[in-house]
């Protein structure tokens, strides 16, 4: 005989025993059950200690009703997994600017996209590599959270939370946090176009004897997407962030990507990325690059 069941309600009563059933309804003074035996029956409050629900052994579901919970059960698990978009990206760059060196490049992001929002997780490292010798590293990491304000699904507004480390430019970490509105001016399979406008703040700690600071910063954004011809497109990615109390405290993050899809969840992907910081530390250069080539495996 199948385990899957329909539910009641079991109610301990103060003198030991028990009575289960489904349930009715209930008054400020009593509940009523369906028993299988006495039909419908009152209980006064007073005389019951506490009510759970149980599975109710002697009902099983007919066959047709656990089929379809279990084709319900499957769909569900089948629409949450649908919702979830995973890449891989491993590459191999040449960089300039702090360090001049080969790097080794790995990037994971997953995404969660619904009706109302998406939810973005991104995590990328860089390990450059000089004379047999490991000189520097960056790392970056993304949490972020779409909410959609409009039907069209255009305007959306946005919080998010960075943290990098970028051995090159002396920094140990910096933890950038962020609220902001977004807004889609474009949206088609040829050409995207979104612009962002945000406000946040900046820690940065540093490796050496600099002092470490905090700033409330400004941080616009602007994405684009174009199809080239065939199924080759370019996209660029662009983020500004500058320091509300000194206009001139501020650095430039751009990717900029020719990306050839191979297959369904392959596609061959070269970027040139550009670091570009106005007030680097002591005896550092204001801009690193690296020129990007790898695959991109979706998942």
């Amino acid at each position: 005989m199948s385990t899957m069941y329909s539910y009641a309600d079991i109610l301990y009563l103060t003198n030991g025993d028990q009575v289960s059933g489904e349930f009715v309804e209930e008054s400020k003074y009593d509940i009523m059950l369906e028993t299988p035996g006495a039909g419908r029956i009152r209980i006064n409050k007073k005389f019951i200690e506490r009510r759970v629900k149980s599975q109710d052994v002697t009902q099983p579901l007919p066959v047709d009703q656990q089929a379809a919970m279990k084709d319900s059960k499957k769909n569900a698990v089948s629409h949450e997994l649908d919702l979830w978009e995973s890449r891989i990206s491993i590459g191999y760059s040449q960089a300039g600017g702090n360090t001049e060196s080969n790097q080794a490049n790995a990037e994971l992001e997953i995404k969660r996209t619904t009706d109302l929002d998406q939810f973005t997780g991104k995590v990328s490292t860089y390990i450059s590599r000089k004379d047999d010798k490991t000189d520097g590293k960056k790392f970056y990491g993304l949490l972020r959270n779409d909410r959609k304000t409009a039907k069209d699904g255009r305007a959306y507004y946005f919080y998010k939370m960075e943290a990098d480390q970028d051995r090159y430019a002396n920094i140990n970490y910096r933890m950038t946090p962020g609220i902001g509105l977004g807004y889609w001016f474009a949206q088609s399979d040829a050409f995207k176009l979104q612009g962002e406008a945000a406000v946040g703040a900046q820690y940065t700690n540093y490796r050496d004897d600099t002092e470490n600071n905090t700033d409330a910063i400004a941080a616009p954004r602007a994405y684009l997407e174009s199809k080239l011809f065939g199924d080759l497109k370019l996209t660029n990615d662009v983020t500004y962030y500058s320091s509300f109390e000194d206009t001139d405290a501020y650095r430039l993050h751009s990717e900029t990507a020719l990306v050839n899809p191979m297959s369904e969840h392959v596609a061959w992907k070269v970027s040139f990325i550009d670091d570009y910081n106005n007030t680097p530390s002591s005896g550092k250069k204001k801009n690193d690059y690296r020129l990007v080539s790898g695959l991109d495996v979706s998942f």
